[in-house]
């Protein structure tokens, strides 16, 4: 395992990583729903890593450093890690789809998120595992497919690392990879990932743009097909 000192760098640098991924967001993404899908793992993954942050600052503090391991930030941490893989990637997974091929179903992604958060509720360990898993796996398949599709390369590498995030995030924390615990290894692979989903925002701009424009016609023509349908079974009602 690494220092307090490395761990505390190793989040200060995911926490930098966020910043530039919500700054790619805001200046790149133009639809509100868009932005709040993009944004989404950005914000769930840097609220994690201030939780963590904020743990390894009281654990400097705190004579005793178990109750530090202990200590409600550091749960927090792990919550929102956790939150970040089932609600803040999918929602990403939506805001791709939604970019490249504006439909209803890119709503899908972030309606999985779901079923793992009820898992949780009921405090369910094994239905929370294998639904964590299921969620996470099914959008990063999707997600690496809708990158090759529109050849954004960007995203397909943040696929690729996701799916080492969601081994860490699976991983107990006792175990150790090249030296780094778990927790450590899945901080080092989510800067990576949040780095990587960055750039993509910046090819799927343009797409987002013109995904609005789609949306907004397409509201337009389906309020205009109801109001003529009403308009003519009003019209058959006097006759």
């Amino acid at each position: 395992m690494a220092s307090n000192e490395l761990v505390a760098v190793l989040h200060f640098f995911a926490l930098c990583s966020c910043f530039f991924g919500m700054y790619y967001v805001h200046l790149n993404c133009s639809p509100v729903l868009c932005m709040v899908y993009t944004g989404c793992w950005f914000m769930t993954s840097g609220v994690a890593n201030f939780a963590g942050f904020l743990s390894i600052l009281f654990s400097f503090t705190d004579s005793d450093p178990n109750k530090a391991r202990s200590h409600y930030a550091l749960q927090y941490h792990y919550l929102f890690a956790w939150i970040s893989c089932i609600v803040g990637y999918p929602a990403f997974v939506s805001s791709t789809w939604m970019a490249y091929y504006p439909s209803v179903a890119a709503h899908a992604y972030v309606a999985l998120a779901v079923i793992p958060l009820i898992a949780w509720l009921q405090r369910q360990g094994d239905l929370i595992i294998f639904t964590t898993q299921f969620v996470t796996m099914f959008s990063i398949l999707s997600h690496m497919y809708i990158s090759i599709l529109s050849e954004n390369h960007w995203c397909f590498a943040g696929a690729c690392v996701m799916l080492l995030n969601l081994i860490l995030v699976s991983t107990p924390t006792r175990y150790a990879v090249l030296g780094f615990s778990a927790r450590e290894a899945f901080l080092i692979s989510s800067t990576v990932t949040s780095y990587l989903l960055a750039q993509g925002v910046e090819q799927m701009s343009v797409k987002h743009k013109e995904s609005e424009d789609v949306w907004f016609f397409a509201i337009l023509m389906e309020l205009g097909t109801q109001l003529f349908t009403m308009k003519e079974e009003d019209e058959g009602d006097l006759d």
